[in-house]
Parts: C-alpha cells; sequence; structure tokens
C-alpha cells in the first residue's frame, strides 16, 4: 500500500507456485484470531477489508492505496473544467511483468469517452477495477 503500513493483494500474486495456499493461510490465520478472540496486528487496506466484509467501496478507500490516483479521481469528479478536455475514455492501465497493459472497464471501453454525464460512472468503475478485480 502507500502508506507503506496497510495490507493490500499484489495483482502480480498469480505468477507465484500454489499462491491461493498462500491467501487460504492467511485467511485460515485471520478466522482464528476472530473465533479466538485474539488479536493479529495486522492492517489491511480499507478497500481489502471492505470487500472481505462484503461492503461497497468508496472514492476515498483508493487513498491509502494511491493518494496521486484518489486525487486524480476526485479531480475528475470535481472539476467545473470540461472533463472530455482530459480525452479519457473507459479504461485502464495496469503493469504485468513491466509492461503496461490497458484494459476496458465496459464494453467498447476504448471508444467510449468520458464526459459530464458519465464521469460518475467511469469513476466508480475505476475504482472497482483498481481495488477489487
Amino acid at each position: 500500500a502507500a502508506n507503506k503500513v496497510s495490507l493490500e493483494i499484489d495483482p502480480m500474486s498469480y505468477t507465484i507456485p500454489f499462491f491461493e495456499k498462500y491467501f487460504e493461510y492467511a485467511g485460515i490465520i485471520l478466522a482464528k484470531s476472530i473465533v479466538d478472540k485474539t488479536t493479529v496486528n495486522v492492517s489491511l487496506t480499507r478497500s481489502l477489508l471492505k470487500h472481505l466484509l462484503g461492503k461497497k467501496i468508496a472514492i476515498d478507500d483508493l487513498e491509502d492505496m494511491d493518494p496521486d490516483m484518489h486525487r486524480s479521481m476526485k479531480f475528475i469528479l470535481e472539476t467545473n473544467d470540461d472533463v472530455e478536455d482530459l480525452c479519457l475514455s473507459f479504461t485502464y492501465e495496469t503493469k504485468i511483468f513491466n509492461e503496461t497493459a490497458t484494459r476496458e472497464l465496459i464494453d467498447d471501453g476504448y471508444d467510449t469517452t468520458v464526459d459530464e454525464l458519465n464521469k460518475k460512472d467511469y469513476v466508480k468503475k475505476f475504482c472497482e477495477a483498481v481495488m477489487i478485480k
């Protein structure tokens, strides 16, 4: 996490052999601590904790993962300038083995321009893609 304190799932963890077993083991430890009413000194990002609890994420949950991205998303929502001037489409970039890959947030996302009417939907889908998927 950006705050260097909270833990989050690395999107590249699938490249580690038997990575599911590590997550299963961590889940068992956390579940056992809950059952035993024992405190485990673990700090999870807000988005991961909310996801585990089945709660909806919000834009502010992005802040402890990536403060710059959080500011950018807030700017898109709050700006009085024309959002179309930012030349955004319904896509986002992710790094895979030091290669940048562009992913669509919706069908035909490459060709869907972010504007005043759909900017809330863009930010919502962007946050979901970055914090949940």
